[in-house]
């Protein structure tokens, strides 16, 4: 199955036990506020309905807006059972059909679909993801994983995020403020990170000025005490970075589901 399709898959599993636990987690207002599995579910039904009512359908892509929020995931994942691809809503041509509408949470959401259909994004097949290997890496001592989400612009690797999320039965939460990243992570304290080498980089800096003191190190190894594993895409953090959360007891490693697979075969990139 293709990646979006595994996604729906592993979702409807969590829906059909129950589905009632929470999974996405978001701040509204002053305060922070959780999606349930089935909550989530429910209203990609509805959207993907609402699509097919105006004719939307294979053949076109939706561009997601920042911030990304559960608003917006919940309806991506409706677009993508209507058989639309997501893409940064930044590479969407300039003429967009808006369409409206609300989940169960009473969260609005607002998606832009392209009227014509324009090919983006990196040559060849992402390579499939081995679910189960992403969700064995996620369990550490019995604590349910988590992993909190930067307000960088959507990417394809937000795909295999939410992918590990549901196959790793995990918690994710979404900090659109890029500036409230540093501290958010620590108010979570989640088990696992997967950003780009740069969001990396500039989140250890972060951490040790909110830290404080001769030892910051010290205090965010209190703090960060579930952290297990950092991912990187695209390039790895600065070596100063890579040591403050080897030193916090994560493992750090390229995050090896957002290969992009040429024709031939090759992986492109390494």
């Amino acid at each position: 199955m293709s990646l979006p399709e595994d996604i729906l898959d592993l979702l409807r599993r969590h829906g059909e036990r129950g589905g009632f636990e929470p999974w996405l987690f978001a701040p509204v207002g002053a305060d922070w506020r959780w999606w349930s599995w089935a909550e989530v579910d429910a209203g990609a039904a509805r959207v993907a309905k609402l699509l097919e009512n105006v004719g939307f359908g294979r053949g076109n892509l939706v561009g997601l807006p920042e911030p990304v929020l559960p608003g917006t995931i919940c309806a991506l994942l409706g677009a993508i059972r209507a058989g639309i691809r997501p893409v940064a809503s930044a590479v969407c041509p300039a003429k967009v059909l808006e369409a409206a509408g609300l989940i169960a949470s009473q969260v609005r959401f607002c998606l832009e679909f392209v009227a014509e259909r324009r090919e983006s994004g990196p040559a060849g097949e992402r390579r499939a993801a081995d679910w189960e290997a992403i969700a064995a890496t996620a369990r550490s001592g019995g604590v349910r994983p988590s992993m909190v989400r930067s307000g960088s612009p959507w990417s394809d690797v937000d795909l295999e995020r939410l992918g590990w999320s549901i196959a790793a039965d995990a918690a994710l939460l979404f900090e659109p403020a890029v500036d409230a990243f540093g501290a958010s992570v620590l108010w979570a304290r989640p088990t696992h990170l997967a950003e780009s080498g740069a969001v990396l980089t500039e989140l250890a800096a972060r951490l040790r000025a909110l830290a404080g003191g001769r030892q910051p190190e010290a205090r965010l190894r209190r703090r960060l005490d579930r952290l297990s594993r950092v991912w990187w895409f695209d390039a790895p953090p600065v070596e100063a970075a890579s040591a403050l959360f080897a030193g916090l007891g994560a493992r750090v490693e390229r995050w090896p589901f957002g290969v992009a697979v040429a024709p031939s075969g090759r992986a492109s990139g390494s």
